[in-house]
């Protein structure tokens, strides 16, 4: 692998991701290692859209991506049947982008970090991949096929259409405690209506309950290739695509 790169839902990973550059480049001195791999993070946005808090992550070394509100976000309940929770908005109900939005998205397209678009529901989803083209911005949807924000293939397209990848995760193909089963055709059938150049392949894993990112990894290109995706394929969506996103190219 060239690089990795790790989510907090809730605050700044750089830092951490800083330290364990740090530790790799430690070991390749002493010779413990004999390929250098870059380790990058972010910011999670959960507790609001703060571009104040977002100015000051983005000079963290290391710093590579923005994830916009997960379990925080008016759309994700909204999705989930709950709106009366309400959450964190992105978009007013006029269908635009809002102010604080527009600004953190024109932050990350100056200091060149990705956007993760979180989880929320098509109705924001929409304006702001809309906003994202207009900026320049470099975007992802979050496991678009996750039962928890899941897309229809339709809505996807239209997306990817507008410049957006689309997140092919390695969950929920590989069935796991969040989403025991999972039809894995899914996902292929998805790779290939999208096309490979508009999709990106990581692990949405590591954490607790789940298997080891790596590994993970390793099952799910197996997988894609045991079903017919070709190495070239996989290749576009594992390497070419994240470094784009992470304007690494």
């Amino acid at each position: 692998m060239r690089a990795l790169a790790f989510k907090d839902h809730w605050n700044v990973s750089a830092g951490a991701a800083y330290c364990a550059q740090r530790h790799i480049d430690y070991m390749i001195e002493k010779g413990e290692l004999t390929h250098r791999v870059e380790i990058y993070g972010g910011t999670g946005t959960c507790f609001g859209m703060n571009p104040q808090a977002i100015r000051v992550a983005l000079q963290y070394p290391n710093f590579k991506m923005i994830w916009f509100p997960t379990f925080t976000s008016l759309g994700f309940w909204r999705g989930a049947g709950h709106p009366e929770k309400g959450g964190v908005r992105l978009v007013d109900d006029s269908g635009n982008v809002l102010p604080e939005v527009v600004e953190i998205m024109e932050m990350a397209t100056e200091r060149k970090a990705g956007i993760g678009f979180g989880h929320t529901d098509f109705t924001e989803l929409l304006p702001l991949a809309k906003k994202a083209k207009e900026i320049g911005a470099r975007a992802t949807l979050d496991h678009p096929l996750l039962e928890l924000n899941k897309l229809l293939l339709e809505e996807m397209k239209q997306l990817a259409d507008l410049g957006v990848y689309v997140g092919t995760y390695c969950q929920p193909m590989i069935p796991s405690l969040y989403q025991p089963v999972a039809d894995p055709m899914e996902t292929i059938k998805t790779m290939k209506a999208i096309g490979p150049e508009r999709c990106i392949i990581g692990s949405d894993f590591g954490q607790v309950l789940h298997i080891d990112s790596i590994d993970g990894m390793r099952v799910f290109i197996r997988a894609l290739l045991a079903f017919g995706i070709k190495e070239a394929d996989v290749r576009l969506m594992l390497h070419d695509n994240p470094a784009r996103l992470m304007w690494l190219d």
